[in-house]
């Protein structure tokens, strides 16, 4: 589902609501609902109540955001004793993927880690070695992830999936996007905060794959 109105029109199916239903529910006007499942409107200032009352979540019904990106509080510690049903993966505390326009990678690596259920790595088949966390520096991607979240990132999963989140070095730059590959030599990034940050249209070679967003959080 490509669009906010397959989303919706999928939602109300399913909830067995009408657009009638929906504009009396959340205070808007038929019409107002009627463009949001045409797709002629992109998007709605009522879009979360519209998602509490169809029973949805509000970030896969405005941007199709994957359902198994896991958001959760996190514990920063540095240290080594986790028990067998726990993983260390490191955190490049000092490396900042920009929700933005990009920066310089810096790999300098101080020893912090993070605590993770070894269950939910597998769930999310996620293996330990190839998991690590950075921050995220910048509004592009909000508001699913805020400036100063810390995502987790599989660099054993590089292959491009249409709608989802990675890590990326574009011309050099460390971003974090959503990725649809529109063509053999052409990949679109996507931020949610477009209005800002308009889509981007990548030749592939200028973009290097740095591993699939599988978790986030923020620490306010």
């Amino acid at each position: 589902m490509n669009s906010l109105a397959h989303r919706l029109k999928a939602a109300m199916s399913k909830a067995g609501v009408t657009q009638t239903d929906i504009a009396n529910a959340v205070g808007i006007s038929q019409a107002a609902v009627q463009k949001l499942a045409a797709g002629k409107s992109k998007t709605s200032s009522k879009i979360k109540d519209i998602a509490d009352y169809l029973g949805v979540n509000r970030i896969w019904l405005e941007f199709g955001e994957q359902e198994d990106l896991v958001v959760g509080e996190f514990d920063l510690w540095s240290g080594s004793d986790s028990s067998g049903d726990e993983v260390d993966v490191p955190f490049l505390k000092d490396t900042e993927l920009a929700a933005g326009n990009g920066l310089e990678p810096n790999q300098d690596y101080n020893g912090f880690k993070l605590k993770f259920a070894r269950s939910t790595l597998r769930r999310l088949g996620v293996e330990p070695s190839n998991a690590v966390c950075v921050s995220v520096k910048g509004d592009s991607m909000e508001p699913v992830l805020k400036d100063g979240s810390t995502v987790g990132v599989d660099k054993g999963r590089k292959s491009i999936v249409d709608g989802k989140m990675y890590a990326v070095s574009i011309r050099g730059l460390l971003k974090i996007k959503v990725l649809t590959q529109l063509s053999s030599s052409t990949v679109r990034v996507k931020s949610y905060n477009s209005a800002e940050y308009p889509d981007e249209d990548v030749d592939i070679s200028e973009i290097n794959v740095e591993g699939w967003v599988f978790w986030s959080a923020s620490t306010y």
